[in-house]
Order: C-alpha cells, then structure tokens, then sequence
C-alpha cells in the first residue's frame, strides 16, 4: 500500500500478512483508535507478520489522546520499519498515563516473536509533556530478537512543564521479556533524551547490545546516556522469571556518549538494593563518554582505549569477578571504586595515566605497555600490585596502599618507583625484570617480632622457589632503607633463591640499621646475597652510597657464586666494622673506581668468620684505584689485588699451600698497613709505575719491579723467599728489604737501606737517593756486577760520595758512573765507591762521568777491600782548537803538572774560554815581532834609497866662485884679493832629513792572531858628488815598532837604532842606487792572561836584536814628453833580524822563556815611475812621481819560535805567528817643490797590499843643497 498526501491511518487486517506500506515524502499519516476499553490505543501505521513499512513521509499524533499512541505498531513476527521520514509523538501536558510510541514491537501473551527490525535515517521523536511514557522505539514482550540500526535521528524528551517525572521517557527501550536486543547506532547517528528522569537509551532486554559509532547523550545534567538494568527500580526480582541478564556497550573510536552510563541490576540500584537478578556486562569503550560509568552486583568487564570522564564504579558482591583494562588512549577523569566484596582487577596496557582513586579492588595488573599512576593518584589494593609486561611508573605523589605483593613478574617488565613505598617490598619474581626506584622505599622491622621468614624486611627481594630467574635488575637512583630495631634479619636489596644473574646499579642511597637498642644478631646489610645466587653485580656509581649503620652491619655482603663490585660512589660500613664481606665459594671481582671511597674493612674469606677447616674457597681480584679507609683481608682461596689508589689499613692472606696470591702496586698507590701472608702459598708483590710501599710484607714469595719508580720505605722491612728482581723502573730501597735481589739490564736500584741477601747487578745501581744523595747502600751479603751493568755514584766537589757497602764479596765489572754535583772541581779528588769487608775482584772496564769539564775525567781503581773513583787531569790538548793552542798545551801540561789548585781554577771554564787562554799563554807576541821589525828597517833603508834616487838626478854646479873676502880669509894676516878665485868641485852637498811613519793590519787566521802595527822614526843624512853622476852619503835615525795583537790582548814595542851609507850612479838614462844599514833594537812585550787569580800582573819579557839592511835599484829613465818620463826599475830588498832569547817575568805559572831566533826577509821588486815636472805660482818648480811594483819574498816567510814556560823548562813548544804573503803590490805617489833656493821639500805616500796584511806609510823631508 502506499501512502500519498494527507493519508489516514493504516491498520492492516487481522491475518493478512507480508503486506508493504510506503509512505511517501511528503505524505503525512493521520492516527486512528484501534483497541477501545479501559485503555484505548491509537494507531498511525500497524501491520502484522512479514510486513514492511517504509516511511518518508510523517507519522504524527496531532491530537493524542489517552492511553496508548502508536506512530508505527509492528504487531507481527519478523516484520521491518524503515523510516527515513519523520515519525513523531507528543503526550499532552497534565495527561498522567497517555504513553506515546514512536515504533513499537510486542507479541501478545502465547507467541514469541523471532525478530523485529527497526532501520531509522530519519527522525523518531517522542515527547512527553506530562506523567506518561513516552518511548522512540521499544521493543516489548516475548521478542527474541529486536535489531535497531540507526544513522538518523531518535529523540525522547520529556518537556519542561511536565507534572510528574517518574514514568519513562527514552529514545530506545526494552522489556526484559526481549531476549536480544541489537541497537547500532551508526556514524552520524544520534539517540538523545532530555529532561528528568529520561535515558537515550534504557531497557531490561536479557541480552542488550549497543553498537555506538554515532552519538548517545542526554542533554540533562545527572541523567543516564544508556542505563540497561534486571529489575525495575525498588524491585527485588520475581523468583518466578530468573534468567541470565548481560549487556554488551561498544563505543567506537568515532563514538560520543554523553551522559551517564549505568549496567545495573536493579535501575537506580544503590549499596543497600536487595536484589535477586544480576546483569553482567562488557563496555568497550575507544570513544568518549562524557559521564560516569556505573555497575551492580554482576561481573563486568571494562576494555577502555577512550574517555570516561567521570567515576567508574561497581557495587560488587561476593561472587562478582569485575575487570578494568585499560588500552593506548585510555583516560579516566574521575576515580575507579569498588566495595571491595568480589574479585576486582585493573590490568593495562599499552600506554597511558591512571590520574584518580581506585579503591575497592584486589589486583593492578600490568601487562604490557608503559603505564603511570599519576600523582596525586591513588590504589587500595586487597591483593597484588603486578608488572607482569611494560612499565608501570608510580609517579611522585601517587599513593598504593597494597596488601598483597609488589611484584614484577613478566620478561622485560620493569616497576619505576617515583614516590614513596613504606614497609613494602618490591618483589623481583621472574627473568628479565627490573626495578628502577626513583623515589624512597623504606622498611622497618619490628621491635619484639621473631626472626623467621615470615618477619623478614626487604626494600627489594629478588627469589624463585622454581627456575633460576636471569637478568633480574635493580636500578636505584632514589632512597631503599631498611632498619631492624628488632632481632629479625633486614635487607636494603636482597637476592635470594635461584637467581641465575642479577644486577643492582645505584647513584642513590641503598641503606642498612640496626638500631641502637636492638640486641640481634641476624644479617642486617643493605645488599645481600643467598648462596643460590650464580652472580650478582653491584654498580655504585658516582654519588651512589651503599651503607650500614650498627653493631654487625654490612654495606654490602652475601655469597653469590660470582659477586661483582665496581664501586665508584661510597660504600660505608659501621665505625669500625665491615663496609664488604664476600664469602662462600665462588669468585669476587671488586673494582673501586678513581673516585670511588669504601669506608671499613673489605673480606673476601671462604666462611664468615674465616676458619680454617672450611673447605669452601673464594677467589677474588680486587682493584683499587680509589680510597678503601680500612683493612682487606682474604681467605684460602687465590687472590689478586691490584692498587693504585689508598688502602689505610693492612692486608692479609689466610694462604694455603694452594693458594696463588698476587698484589700489584702502580702509580698512587699507598698502603697504610702491614702485608702479610700466612707463607704457605705462592705469594707476590709486583710493582709497576711510581710509588712509595710503607708497609712490613712478610710472608710473601717474590718481589718483582716491571717499571717506573719505587721506593721501599725507611723504617719499613720487606721479605721475600723467593727473591726479589727489578726488571724494568728504578728500585729505591730505603728500609730493609730480604731477598736475594737481582738487578735486570735496563733497570736500576739505589737507596740507603739495606739488602739481606745477595745483589747482583745487570742494570744499574745506584746507592743514595734525592733527599740523601751521598748515603750509604749496604749490602749484606756478596754483590756482583756484570760486565753491561754499572754502579752510579753520586758525589760533591768536597770529596762526599754515595756508597755501597758490602759484608762480603764484591766482584766488579762493567761501568763505573760518577755523578758530580757542583760546577767546581778539583783534579786529584778520590771518591770511595764500593767497599767489601769480604775483599773485592775484577774492576770497572768504563768509567763515565756527568757533569765534568773536558780537562777533567774520573779514573777507576783498587785495593784489597776498595773500588774508588778519581778525578784526574787531561791535557790541555783537548781543549786546543788550532796547532798553536795545541803545541801550548803541552807545555802548559808540564807546568802545571800537579798544580791542582791551579788546574782547578782552570779546568772548571768552558772549553771556549780555555782555548783563548792556550791563545793568551802562547807568547805569539814573540812570533809576531819579527815582521813588524823588519818593516821598520825597510822603512829606513827605503829613506836612504829615496835620497840616492833624488841626488843623481840633481844637476847643480860642477865648480864654484869664492868671494875675496872669502878666499882671503883663508891667509890670515893678507888683505883681500882684489878678484874671486873659481874653484873646480863636485855638484855640492845635502843635508836632509825625513819623517816617516806606516801603520797597518794583518788578518788573523784561526791559528794565529792578526795584528795592528805602527812604525815611526826620523832619518837624516848628508851625501856629496864626488863626481859627475856618482853620489855617497851617510845616515843615521831612530825608529820604533808597535804591534798589538788582537785576540789575545798582547802588546810590543821597541826602540831602533839605526845608521847606514848609501850611494848612487847615473850614466845617462841607465842608473843604479843602493844603500847599506844596522839597527839595534831594543823593547819590550807585555802579556794580560786573563787568569788574575793565577797570573795577577800578566807576564812582561825584555826583548831585543839586531838588524842588517841592504837594498838596491836599478833602473832606466826614458824620457815620453817634454818635462815627462819614465823609469822601469827592478831591486832588492835583503834584511835580516836576531831576536835575542827573552826570559819573561811575573807572579804566576805563565812565564815564558823564548829562544833566540834569526828571521829573514829577501825581496825582489819589480817595477817603475813616472815623473813629471812644471812650474806653479809664478814659475815655481814643481815635480811630481808615481810608481809601482810588484814584490816577492824568496825567505822562509813563516814567523815559529821556540818557547818554554819557565816551571817547565824541558819541555819546549813551537808557536807561529802570522805567516805573511810573499807576494805584494807596491804603490806610491810623491810630491816635490823648491822652497827656496837650494831648499827643496817633498811629501810622499806608499803602500803595501798583500793577502794578508796592508800597510800604509807617509813621509816627509826637507833638503838643503850647498
């Protein structure tokens, strides 16, 4: 049938079914009265069994009247409404029983229907204005299954001036006499009340299932969204119709339900409700609900991956089981409470916060996942508190008031504690779990209690009473504390039973106390171990604190088959107790960090206490690089201890025959004890690195040095059965070390203890130390040094020296090295080295030295019972850079020979400054002489030769007038002649005399010293013709010499001397000059040593000789210009010195004696000039000349003398000066001019330029002719 426009009701006859009704869009249904009596329906739409109606139009009640209002009554089995229309039903205002039905489903007494489905895309909306009911959809009596799917829009309201509020008025309803009721409320869908006392959703079918991706919610505040219940409200049940009652709630992730959600068994139930029914339920919720969640007496479970913003609670009884999972996503905004009757769990998982209050339940089970109970949170828990999986994080200030177990169950659970836990354990109870506290947990054992396992107090508690549990871990970075003011046993962390590996880390404080007034004896320590523990490791790390306070505490104790420390924190036994006590078999590894502090005694025994019939043996290592402020003490067992931190107190060993013990000692190591060992074992010290070993050892086996430095301590004693041997470092032995001791190559040994035993030497030794460098080393017993090894001794210019002092036998080889303090030494000086009460053999092969001067070395000998070192001169010769400084020194040798004061005060400068003094004593002054003289008698011969040249060519007068009164004159008592009388003669007469001086350099060499010299003097002569072109004079002059050498700060001078005849021959142009001479010189030498505390005044010689002179010239003068010519010449230059023998005086070592010596000079010249001559200023004559030459010597040009120092006068020595070039250029200009007649005056430069030297010489002269 279909329904167009204004239609009127449709009521489909009895019997006739499977009919389908359309109602069309905008068509409208009218309704109709279809039952009369005491309570008369209406009725829009009502069809019977396998019926379809379809609406798009509106079905409305315009004028409901009373009782029952239908809009759509599907009065038949499996019959379907789908409504994409509008159907809507009001119920007047003051109507008290008027109920109105938007879609509405009941089988009558005797039949059942078997389905029933509602499909809404529209909109079914009741509304009730009075005290009736009023319902969108209801399903009613003897239905098995009523389906509702709904993406539109059902609504109930109940209106704002309604007159009474205690009928229902709900979107979707249901009787408990529905078996099923499927209610999908789709995307987009919405199921929402208004008003008091209204539900969205609300029902008693027996199994209720809402299916929630839309929207549910009652827009009244303190109204139920969806409140599904067994019993109507004050009803206790009906014994008669008993049957199970569930609801299922899933709320999709897309799903809003706004207002409260209720799964009770009595509607309105409270605490007090007497019931007989229950409805159980399951509400998984990934959406929203906006609201509080509320339970009866049924068992319930609760999966949530949404929001509750409000309250969860159950109202549990005695038999309820009821479960809260919470999912990734979960989030409760109000508390989770139970009254505690039946059995309650919250299990979580994934990720999320519990921010409230759970009360009332039995477990928290964790699962998976990382969950935080929030602070400011709080859990009552009857029963466990479990982390079976994830993390669970008690976060600071959250609250779990347990009366079960805290436990971690799962593989790779882990419990982090942020807030305080008080009088709880922590239990550990599977592989893989951990324990990360954060925050305080703290336990206290009774006063009066009984010590039993019932009466136990762990902070946390690792045991299995099945399979070993592995990889168990405690990490603490907060507070564990027990205390025990009883007699009962009390455990900061404790690993039990059957534990495979476990691990404790902690930066916090893990504390252990016995109180003061408690008299007990049982194990109270802050970690302990059970002897079923395969390994523990204990990690203190920096700021971490493990400690035990009162009498018997530990810090740390237990017998885990391997225990490891490694502590770079504090572990802090009782005053005077034990911080660490490791015992039982098994192996121990304690490694205290560099900055790690262990206050009290360390044990590593086999039984605590030690004894000696346990047959239980630990093994331990312990390494120390920190500071352990007490004494170790070890059992049976095999134990190494390496240290290079502080150990205050002793060491020792219960050492069996078996026993392997090792100790190790490195760079800051100190130990404030003794170490001692029982001597049955194997026992070894062995040291490495720098240290000081204050401590007594007895007991042990060996001592073995590798490396670095060591020093036995004064006033300790060490011994060693076994021997001691340094293989690499220095030894220093300063107390009294037992052993027979070998010393290996590459390493050293010294001190001024003492050996009892034998020392042998491969290495070196060295007796003495820094604080005490000249002591004493003793020896009791032999020593023997081989032939690599040596024997360093310390000593001091004073004659002090380190020793080594043997009671027996010393037999020597090797080498012998003195070490010299001071910058003064003194040759002659003997230092004893060793001495041997049993007689010493063989000798030292090498003796090195550091630091000597070069002139000084040490030389090793013996006697019966000694071995010494002297210092002994070297010659002078090594110190010689050049043949002059070496041929002085073996003269110096033997003068000073035995001189050691003198000897001292020289061989204790530097080389440098010694070699200058070979220089300085050498007298090269007495080599250098000889040249300069024979300059200053050429100088002289020169002034003879210049004149010879200049008189030949003068061309005075061949006769001369005398005046009458001149010739009368010569006949006294006769008058005058009346006429001149002419006399024949020579070309006259001239007196002339010349000053001249030259001065010059000659380099040095590195053998010999340069020089700077002068040569002055005066010459005068006169001379005659006795014929034409022949001249003859005579002459004589004074010259001197100085010479000063440059190095060595020598100077010479000398006074000359000297006469000679000269003459000329001129035929034409050809000529010929030459001159003949003798000079006496006599002067003296002054030498500055530089040695004023040896030599104060210098040295001062006499010295003297004689000099013969001869040159000659000859030459051709070839006239190329008028007034111009020149004169190519060639000459010679002969002369001779014989310096006499000198004997030098002065205060000092220094004086020489020098041999005569002879010295020559022969030269030839070849050369020539030009003159030139004019007039000037008024036809003044005017000449002037150049010339040139060049020169060879033909002599022995070297300059060696002879000498001896005066104390040694048998040992001569030859000393050079510079030897000069024999071959030169000569240069010269000159200048003359009449001064008057007769008077002639000229001036005149030369020059020498040789390789060697250069010497400059004026002079000047004046001639008068007559």
């Amino acid at each position: 049938m279909n329904c167009a426009g204004s239609s009127a009701a449709f009521i489909a006859p009895p019997g006739v079914n499977g009919l389908t009704v359309n109602v069309q869009g905008g068509a409208s249904v009218a309704s109709t009265q279809t039952s009369a009596g005491a309570n008369p329906s209406f009725t829009n739409v009502r069809v019977n069994g396998t019926s379809i109606v379809n609406n798009a139009g509106t079905i409305a009640n315009t004028a409901p009247l009373n009782r029952d209002n239908f809009g759509v009554n599907l009065a038949g089995d499996r019959s379907t409404l789908n409504n994409s229309g509008t159907i809507t039903l009001t119920a007047p205002v003051g109507n008290t029983t008027t109920r109105v039905y938007g879609a509405y489903s009941s089988a009558p007494n005797g039949s059942q229907y078997e389905s029933t489905t509602v499909n809404n895309s529209g909109t079914i909306s009741v509304t009730q204005n009075g005290n009736g009911i009023a319902r969108g959809i209801y399903s009613g009596e003897n239905t098995t299954l009523f389906t509702i799917t709904n993406t539109g829009l059902i609504q109930a309201t109940r209106g704002t001036g309604a007159t009474a509020t205690t009928s229902v008025v709900a979107g979707v309803d249901s009787d408990d006499d529905t078996d099923r009721l499927v209610l999908n409320n789709g995307t987009g869908g919405r199921i929402t009340a208004t008003g008091t006392n209204t539900r969205a959703v609300n029902g008693r079918a027996a199994q209720f299932e809402i299916n929630n991706s839309g929207t549910i919610g009652n827009t009244t505040a303190g109204e139920a969204a969806i409140a599904t219940f067994a019993l109507n409200a004050g009803n206790a049940g009906d014994a008669t119709t008993v049957r199970a009652y569930n609801t299922v709630i899933n709320n999709t992730a897309t799903g809003i339900i706004n207002g409260d959600v209720r799964n009770t068994d009595q509607d309105l139930q409270t605490a007090t409700s007497v019931v007989n029914l229950r409805r159980t339920g399951t509400l998984n919720n990934a959406g929203t609900i906006n609201g509080n969640v509320a339970f009866g007496g049924g068992s319930q479970t609760v999966n949530n991956t949404g929001r509750i913003s409000g309250n969860i609670s159950f109202l549990d009884v005695a038999g309820s089981v009821n479960t809260v999972n919470l999912g990734t996503g979960s989030s409760i905004g109000g508390n989770i409470t139970a009254r505690g009757l039946g059995t309650n769990a919250l299990n979580l998982s994934g990720t999320g916060t519990l921010t409230g209050t759970l009360t009332g339940f039995t477990s928290l089970t964790e699962t998976a996942g990382a969950w935080t109970l929030a602070a400011g949170s709080a859990q009552t828990l009857s029963g466990n508190l479990t982390v079976a999986g994830g993390t669970l994080t008690l976060a600071a200030g959250s609250t779990q008031n347990v009366g079960g177990l805290i436990q971690v169950t799962g593989s790779g659970a882990q419990l982090v504690v942020n807030n305080t836990l008080t009088d709880k354990t922590v239990n550990l109870s599977g592989s893989n779990t951990t324990v990360v506290n954060n925050g305080t947990l703290t336990g206290t054992g009774a006063a009066g209690r009984a010590n039993n396992a019932a009466t136990r107090v762990y902070g946390v508690l690792a045991n299995s009473t099945g399979a070993d549990f592995q990889n168990v871990q405690v990490v603490n970075n907060g507070t564990i504390a027990v205390t025990e003011n009883g007699i009962g046993i009390s455990r900061g962390i404790y690993a039990g039973e059957n534990i495979a590996s476990m691990t404790v880390t902690n930066t916090g404080l893990v504390s252990a106390t016995r109180a003061a007034t408690s008299t007990g004896t049982a194990a109270v320590a802050a970690i302990d171990s059970d002897d079923d523990v395969a390994a523990l490791t204990i990690n203190n790390r920096a700021g971490g604190r493990i400690t035990g306070t009162g009498t018997g505490v530990r810090a740390i104790q237990g017998r885990a088959q391997s225990f490891t420390i490694l502590n770079e924190g504090t572990i802090t036994g009782p005053a005077a107790g034990q911080a660490i006590v490791v015992y039982g078999a098994g192996n121990a590894t304690l490694t205290n960090a560099a900055g790690g502090i262990i206050t009290g005694d360390v044990r590593f025994t086999d039984a605590d206490p030690q004894n000696a019939t346990t047959t239980n043996r630990r093994n331990s290592t312990t390494t120390n690089a920190g500071r352990i402020a007490g004494a170790i003490a070890y059992g049976m067992g095999n134990h190494t201890l390496t240290n290079t931190g502080t150990i205050t107190g002793g060491i020792t060993f219960a050492d069996v025959a078996a026993s392997r013990n090792t100790i190790n000692l490195g760079t800051g190591s100190v130990i404030g004890g003794a170490i001692a060992a029982t001597g049955r074992g194997t026992n070894a010290v062995n040291l490495a690195g720098s240290g000081t070993l204050a401590s007594n050892v007895t007991g042990f086996t060996t001592l073995r040095q590798s490396d670095g430095a060591w020093t036995l301590a004064a006033g300790t004693g060490q011994s060693f059965s076994g021997g001691a041997t340094v293989a690499g470092g220095g030894l220093t032995v300063n107390g009294v070390l037992t052993a027979n001791t070998t010393v290996a190559a590459g390493a050293g040994l010294g001190g001024t203890g003492r050996i009892v035993g034998g020392l042998a030497n491969a290495g070196t030794v060295a007796p003495g130390t820094a604080d005490a460098p000249y002591g004493t080393l003793a020896v009791a017993g032999n020593y023997t040094q081989q032939a690599g090894a040596t024997l360093v001794t310390a000593a001091a210019t004073d004659g002090s020296n380190a020793r080594l002092a043997v009671t027996g036998t010393a037999q020597l080889a090797g080498t012998a090295s003195l070490q010299l303090a001071g910058t003064y030494f003194v040759p002659g000086t003997r230092y004893t080295v060793v001495s041997a009460g049993g007689g010493v053999s063989g000798g030292f092969s090498a003796v090195t030295t550091s630091p000597l001067p070069t002139l000084i070395a040490a030389t090793a000998s013996t006697d019966a019972n000694n071995a010494y070192l002297t210092l002994t001169q070297q010659s002078f010769a090594l110190v010689g850079q050049t043949a002059n400084q070496r041929s002085a020194a073996r003269g110096l040798d033997a003068a000073l020979a035995g001189n050691n004061a003198a000897l001292a005060v020289i061989d204790n400068r530097s080389d440098a400054a010694n070699a200058a003094l070979l220089d300085r004593v050498a007298g090269q002054a007495y080599a250098s002489l000889a040249d300069p003289q024979l300059r200053s008698g050429r100088a002289f011969g020169s002034q003879l030769m210049a004149r010879a040249y200049a008189a030949g060519q003068e061309t005075g007068p061949t006769s001369m007038t005398l005046p009458p009164a001149v010739y009368a004159a010569d006949l006294p008592n006769r008058g005058p002649v009346p006429e001149p009388k002419q006399i024949v003669t020579s070309r006259g007469y001239g007196l002339w005399a010349t000053g001249y001086g030259q001065f010059g350099s000659v380099d040095g060499t590195a053998n010999a010293a340069g020089r700077s010299e002068t040569v002055a003097g005066l010459a005068t002569g006169i001379d005659f013709h006795p014929q034409v072109g022949t001249v003859l004079g005579i002459a004589a002059g004074y010259g001197s010499v100085d010479v000063s050498l440059n190095r060595t700060g020598e100077r010479a001078h000398t006074d000359n001397a000297q006469v000679g005849v000269y003459g000329g021959f001129t035929d034409g142009a050809l000529y010929a000059n030459a001159a003949l001479g003798y000079a006496r010189a006599d002067g003296r030498v002054t030498r500055s040593i530089g040695l004023p505390q040896l030599q104060p005044g210098g040295t001062r010689g006499t010295v003297g000789g004689d000099q013969f002179i001869s040159a000659g010239e000859l030459g051709y003068r070839v006239t190329v210009a008028p007034g111009a010519l020149v004169a190519p010449f060639v000459g010679f230059q002969v002369n001779t010195f014989d310096q006499d023998r000198v004997r030098e005086t002065g205060v000092g070592p220094f004086d020489l004696t020098v041999a005569a010596k002879s010295f020559l000079s022969a030269r030839a010249l070849v050369g020539g000039r030009l003159e030139t001559a004019t007039t000037v200023f008024g036809a003044r004559p005017v000449s002037f000349w150049v010339k040139a030459a060049y020169v060879h010597d033909f002599a022995d040009v070297s300059r060696t003398i002879s000498e001896t120092f005066s104390l040694a006068p048998t040992v001569p020595f030859l000393i050079g000066g510079r030897r000069l070039a024999r071959d030169r250029a000569l240069v010269g200009a000159g200048l003359g001019t009449e001064l008057a007649p007769g008077l002639t005056g000229f001036v005149s430069y030369d020059a020498e330029l040789a390789s060697t030297d250069t010497i400059q010489a004026v002079r000047g002269g004046l001639r008068y002719a007559f």
